[in-house]
């Protein structure tokens, strides 16, 4: 029933892309590290210690082992001390070129541009939390904006572009990565309304975001949402694998977020969703019991089956 709810929307133009850092990965191969926050950060470590001197003992240690099995408070941790020596190392100068060299430098596979032209076909409008610009790279006629820019949400209805709630890789000086960098969003009262209004106004389709719902800028916006639209009764849809179904409808992100699998693995991802974007039939099972393992059976003695479980 969401699958059929989700195609029905689709076709109704009521829906907008929301893609996220599993997206990037996902059309780079999985082969680009700094497609995900956890590889951009690793990056950045690497580079303080070939850069910023003196750094204390054991430091890159010490944020390595941090990022191991990292919540986002951690690696907003991690983020503040990465940032931070590379805006203070040789006057603020190595901060941008790190930005340039790693997101700003993401190429597509052939299967990610199949997937990006498939996202492109679902809407006018496409919303990211990513610095990159695969998407608009992709199609030199797409355009960029972000929450500094004064077009952030005035002209664009009309143009394919892509907004870039946490900054974009060829601004650097927009990039939202610390908490520092969080704090100074969120302070941003013009942002804050720009942000909200885009929020109620837009049914999403959340593509490669999981997690990345719950950081620190897009959680507030989906309890505002949550909040504002509860009596619309206008559900969201989120894309996920198969054996996720279970897990995200036991522990939904938000109850106006509807998971629907687009497959038992990655390599279905860009099918669904050119069968989405192209209105065609699409016959992907919804049943989370489709996708899940089912254990050995046990050897069928008298013993057994008298004494059922220990």
């Amino acid at each position: 029933e969401a699958l059929d709810r989700l195609r029905d929307a689709v076709a109704k133009g009521h829906l907008t892309p929301f893609v996220g850092a599993g997206l990037s990965s996902a059309v780079t191969g999985g082969k680009a590290p700094c497609a995900s926050w956890r590889g951009l950060l690793l990056d950045g470590i690497e580079v303080c210690e070939r850069m910023v001197s003196p750094l204390p003992p054991g430091w890159a240690s010490r944020m390595r082992d941090e990022l191991d099995n990292a919540d986002v408070e951690t690696y907003l941790s991690v983020a503040d001390q990465v940032t931070r020596r590379l805006h203070s190392a040789r006057g603020g100068r190595e901060f941008a070129p790190w930005i340039s060299r790693t997101v700003g430098a993401l190429h597509p596979t052939d299967e990610g541009v199949r997937i990006i032209q498939a996202i492109r076909k679902l809407g006018k409008v496409i919303v990211t939390t990513n610095y990159d610009r695969l998407i608009e790279d992709a199609e030199p006629n797409w355009s960029s904006y972000t929450y500094s820019d004064d077009e952030y949400l005035s002209p664009y209805e009309n143009q394919d572009a892509v907004l870039h709630l946490h900054g974009v890789a060829s601004n650097p000086t927009s990039i939202i990565l610390s908490s520092a960098d969080y704090q100074r969003l969120s302070a941003n009262h013009l942002a804050q309304v720009l942000n909200q209004s885009l929020f109620a106004r837009h049914r999403f389709l959340f593509i490669g975001c999981g997690d990345g719902l719950k950081d620190p800028d897009i959680a507030p916006l989906i309890d505002f949402v949550n909040d504002v639209l509860s009596k619309e009764n206008l559900e969201h849809y989120i894309l996920v694998k198969g054996d996720q179904l279970r897990p995200f409808n036991e522990r939904p992100l938000s109850s106006w977020i509807v998971p629907v699998a687009y497959g038992s693995n990655f390599g279905d991802l860009a099918m669904f969703l050119e069968e989405l974007a192209e209105r065609r039939e699409i016959a992907v099972s919804q049943d989370q019991r489709a996708y899940e393992q089912r254990p050995a059976a046990k050897p069928k003695t008298a013993l057994l089956d008298l004494a059922g479980p220990a």
